[in-house]
């Protein structure tokens, strides 16, 4: 997660705004979310650029509800 998240921070060079920690956030946990899939990092090694885009898609579609009224 920590790897994703620096990583996408570092090269978009947003700066410190609270839009790119929120994409940040979706960055790594999409990263993350790969390492779960395989032993240790084995799965990154493998890893496409069209791979990370549609986990970031499906993050995207996950984040996205109505409003919940309790």
């Amino acid at each position: 997660f920590a790897g994703g998240l620096m990583g996408y921070l570092a090269s978009r060079g947003g700066g410190l705004r609270a839009e790119s920690f929120r994409q940040a956030v979706i960055v790594g946990s999409a990263m993350a979310s790969f390492n779960v899939e395989d032993f240790s990092c084995r799965r990154l090694k493998t890893l496409t650029k069209p791979e990370i885009d549609q986990r970031i898609s499906e993050f995207k579609k996950l984040s996205l509800f109505e409003e919940i009224r309790i």
